[in-house]
């Protein structure tokens, strides 16, 4: 079974979640598809957000990220 996440811009603002902490725990369940939804970012945030979900979705799927750089 393939575990897909959802994570939805709004959620993180109102819970005080990181993307690099919601991207761990996807990770940590074995999650293959992550889903951004912001329903009311502008084009270039929504941009820079995802750069930034790929980015950190690959890093820790190949354990790139190191201690140093979890702060």
């Amino acid at each position: 079974m393939k575990i897909y996440a959802l994570l939805d811009e709004s959620s993180l603002q109102k819970h005080s979640w990181s993307i690099k902490d919601f991207i761990k725990r996807a990770k940590s369940v074995d999650a293959k598809i992550i889903q951004y939804r912001n329903k009311s970012g502008s084009l270039v945030e929504v941009e820079r957000r995802l750069k930034q979900i790929v980015s950190l979705f690959f890093m820790l799927q190949y354990d790139i990220i190191y201690k140093n750089q979890d702060n």
